[in-house]
C-alpha cells in the first residue's frame, strides 16, 4: 500500500477542535507501504522522502507483511530522537512508501548514503511557503506547518539550522501524525499551551499517530532533545 499524496484526514475528523491551533483542515492519506514496485538501478535516482515514526513502525510492517504472505521487508530507518525513528520513503505511482533496506542492496547505496540523498532532497523542499507559516487564532503569533502529503512533510527535522533562523534558539517541534509537522518559536508560555493542546489533539485524531513528544533543538549535542509532553 502507499501514501496517496493527499492532504492529511486528520482534520476533517477534528475541524473546530483544532480551533486553539489554528489548524487548517486537510485530508489524510493511506499508509506507505513498503511493496509497491520500484526502479531497480540507483541511476533511475529514487525520489526520496522521509516519515517521522514510532519505534513500532517497523514491526507492524514487517507483520503486514507476513500476514499477507508476502517476504520479510526491513525498513531503512534509524533513530532520530527519544521514541520516534527518520524512515526513508520514495516517490511511487503519485504517492510514496517507505524503503526498505532490500532496496537499498539492489541499488547499491549504504544507508547513510542514502539518507544523505534524502536529507538533500528534503532540504530542498523547505522555503518561505514550506513549512507554512500560519496565524495563531486569536493571538499575535505565528506557527508552521507542513501537511500536505507528499512524503517530505517531515523535511524539516533535517533542517534545524532554517527553524531555527526563523524561530531562534530553542525552537519547538512536533511530529503528532503521518504527513504533519508543526513548529513554533520557544518563549512564551501562552503559546506553548495552546499548540500543545493542539499536538495533543491532532495525535489523538490521527489515524496514524507518531508522537505526542515536542522536541526542541540542542545545538551543542546536535540532537533534538524532548521538550516537553502535549497535553489536553
Amino acid at each position: 500500500m502507499s501514501g496517496t499524496g493527499a492532504r492529511p484526514r486528520w482534520a476533517r475528523l477534528v475541524v473546530g477542535m483544532l480551533a486553539l491551533a489554528g489548524v487548517p483542515g486537510r485530508a489524510e492519506g493511506a499508509p506507505p507501504g513498503a511493496g509497491a514496485a520500484m526502479p531497480s538501478a540507483p541511476s533511475l535516482a529514487p525520489a526520496w522522502g522521509v516519515a517521522v515514526e514510532p519505534p513500532e513502525e517497523p514491526v507492524r510492517q514487517r507483520e503486514r507483511r507476513a500476514a499477507a504472505g508476502g517476504a520479510a521487508a526491513e525498513l531503512a530507518c534509524e533513530p532520530l530522537a527519544e521514541a520516534v525513528l527518520l524512515c526513508l520513503t520514495v516517490q511511487v505511482d503519485g504517492g510514496y512508501r517507505y524503503a526498505t533496506q532490500a532496496d537499498l542492496a539492489s541499488w547499491g547505496l549504504s544507508l547513510g548514503q542514502a539518507r544523505a540523498a534524502a536529507t538533500a532532497r528534503a532540504r530542498a523542499s523547505l522555503g518561505p511557503g514550506r513549512p507554512e507559516e500560519v496565524a495563531v487564532i486569536d493571538m499575535p503569533r505565528t506557527y508552521r506547518l507542513s501537511a500536505e502529503g507528499d512524503g517530505l512533510d517531515h523535511a524539516a527535522v533535517l533542517a534545524p539550522d532554517l527553524l531555527s533562523a526563523w524561530y531562534g534558539e530553542g525552537v519547538r517541534l512536533a511530529v503528532p501524525g503521518r504527513d504533519v509537522l508543526l513548529a513554533w518559536p520557544a518563549g512564551d508560555e501562552e503559546l506553548d499551551r495552546v499548540m500543545a493542546v493542539g499536538v495533543a489533539r491532532i495525535h489523538e485524531a490521527s489515524d496514524h499517530p507518531v508522537t505526542a513528544r515536542v522536541y526542541t533543538w540542542d545545538a551543542a549535542a546536535g540532537a533534538w532533545q524532548v521538550w516537553g509532553q502535549a497535553v489536553r
